[in-house]
């Protein structure tokens, strides 16, 4: 499993175009609710989003690290991707095996390397021969 990547043009509420003006401005005013000091009756739990907040702001404020994080995200996008497709496969791969509508690729292969005396093995057995000739000499 992945681990999960922490969108902060959500986190302040954003548009993927923001200028770091705009960025300033939600800044000051998420921390302004959720500042330790506001929440005193959840002191830890508001902690936690400032540190979050502060981290998105400070990231999404400067353009190099904006440019980084940008890039990281669409390779996690990416990545998130990739992985849903494969389990998809694998999931739907399985399915077809519970419901006996397409046998199993390791079975099918096992039976083929049952046939003995194919031309195609004799071609291999031939070219380990020649490759291990080639060698000694």
């Amino acid at each position: 499993m992945m681990k999960p990547f922490i969108d902060y043009y959500e986190v302040l509420n954003v548009s993927r175009h923001v200028t770091p003006d705009e960025v300033k401005r939600a800044y000051r005013r998420l921390a302004r609710i959720h500042h330790p000091d506001k929440n005193l009756d959840n002191v830890l739990e508001a902690a936690e989003n400032f540190k979050v907040i502060k981290a998105a702001a400070d990231t999404l404020s400067d353009p190099r690290q904006k440019a980084l994080y940008d890039r990281e995200y669409r390779q996690y996008l990416h990545k998130r991707k990739r992985e849903e497709r494969c389990w998809e496969r694998e999931h739907k791969r399985r399915r077809q095996e519970r419901d006996g509508e397409r046998p199993d690729k390791r079975k099918r292969h096992e039976d083929e390397d049952e046939d003995e005396g194919s031309s195609e093995d004799e071609f291999w057995q031939r070219v380990k021969k020649v490759r291990r000739d080639c060698e000694k000499a």
